[in-house]
């Protein structure tokens, strides 16, 4: 959290979106159309944590960049499977 606050994001935004996509990856397990949206969400949280990290210098990104490799390699996965 301690790179949140350097780049100034609010923690509580992070988690309830972080909770709100791992619940939506849940259901999409049973049904696979409702999968498809969270794992948007997730690739698009990624995308804005690289976004609000270029402008402040803050170069501790790199996990972000695996994360969001991932995120696009389920969500291309997913609908391939449709």
């Amino acid at each position: 959290m301690a790179k949140s606050r350097r780049v100034g994001v609010v923690a509580n935004n992070i988690w309830r979106s972080q909770g709100a996509g791992a619940l939506g990856l849940l259901a999409g397990i049973r049904v696979p159309l409702i999968g498809i949206a969270p794992r948007i969400g997730l690739v698009l949280f990624f995308i804005a944590a690289i976004i609000t990290h270029l402008p402040r210098f803050v170069l501790l990104f790199r996990s972000a960049i695996v994360f969001l490799l991932l995120g696009l390699a389920s969500l291309v996965l997913r609908v391939a499977s449709l």
